[in-house]
């Protein structure tokens, strides 16, 4: 059995990653594979990781040198083989004579001989390969126009439904439209508004609408001459609507009833379907028929 001192014994567990060891008289005082101290346990298996750690930079590499060794011959051999079957088939150049060249030794010889066997079609292939490497050339950049173009109508569409989202909750807010009017619609025509005048951007880091001018799309509006703040579609609501006379502000003049009124007969138009006449059926209706109906069968019985 090997012999150790205290000091070669922490001198060990330095080395394997195990550093500032105090010896202590009794297992009471101890850390060793218990979590009653502040300080970190020690178990034999912390003490396994913590050699695998300190040995790991030394064996890493030379494990993966020796993988390297195995499997680098079997991928770069078959590499070169599909290569030279290639070059073989491609410039007619039989495949034993590029068996033991290097790489580019066969490239070259395969080159070499295609070029001799051009003869006097040597231009007209030529010009054959051009026209080949212009056409993919030409369907590559077109590929990349179609996706480009697709990408970008993908991300047109995300911006129009941030900015509807937006303006809908502008218009939600908005104390001068109608209660019972619909937002989201008047959002979409208010979006409309907006195209005609302005080149209307979202500001995806702010989450915020922008308006800059039509005339020069990289200049942002302002709200007055003294150009003082940016204008927002929200500041374009009272103008516009009030325009339209459809702004109204002043709540004293409308009837509570009224508006209620207005927005049961709404639900009760959304909640209707064509009937067998064509003319519309409130399901409610129809429902009160149907137990008329019902009810009438039922008298004598």
């Amino acid at each position: 059995m090997p012999k150790l001192t205290i000091e070669q014994a922490k001198e060990l567990l330095a080395a394997a990653g195990v550093a500032a060891v105090e010896i202590v008289d009794n297992e009471d005082a101890s850390d060793y594979n218990t979590t009653a101290t502040a300080a970190a346990p020690i178990t034999k298996d912390s003490l396994l990781v913590a050699i695998d750690n300190s040995r790991e930079a030394i064996i890493a590499p030379k494990v993966i040198a020796r993988e390297k060794a195995l499997i680098e011959p079997t991928i770069t051999g078959k590499f070169h083989g599909t290569l030279r079957s290639q070059l073989s088939q491609k410039t007619g150049i039989p495949l034993a004579e590029l068996k033991d060249l290097e790489i580019p030794d066969a490239i070259k010889k395969a080159y070499d001989f295609y070029a001799n066997t051009l003869g006097a079609d040597k231009s007209v292939l030529i010009a054959e390969r051009d026209s080949l490497m212009a056409k993919h050339a030409d369907a590559i950049k077109a590929k990349d126009t179609e996706w480009e173009t697709k990408l970008n109508g993908v991300t047109s569409k995300l911006t129009e439904k941030e900015i509807i989202a937006k303006l809908v909750k502008d218009h939600n807010e908005a104390k001068g439209l109608p209660p019972t009017a619909n937002k989201t619609e008047l959002a979409k025509m208010f979006k409309t508004y907006l195209d005609g005048s302005y080149v209307v951007k979202y500001n995806e880091a702010k989450d915020e609408v922008e308006l800059y001018d039509k005339a020069n799309p990289d200049t942002r509006v302002y709200t007055n001459d003294t150009k003082t703040a940016y204008a927002t579609p929200k500041d374009l609501l009272k103008p516009h609507y009030s325009g339209l006379g459809i702004w109204n502000e002043d709540n004293r003049t409308i009837n509570p009833n009224e508006e209620m009124n207005k927005q049961k007969l709404n639900e009760y138009k959304g909640n209707q379907k064509p009937g067998a006449d064509g003319r519309p059926v409130s399901r409610v209706d129809e429902g009160n028929k149907a137990w008329g109906d019902y009810a009438a069968s039922k008298v004598g019985t």
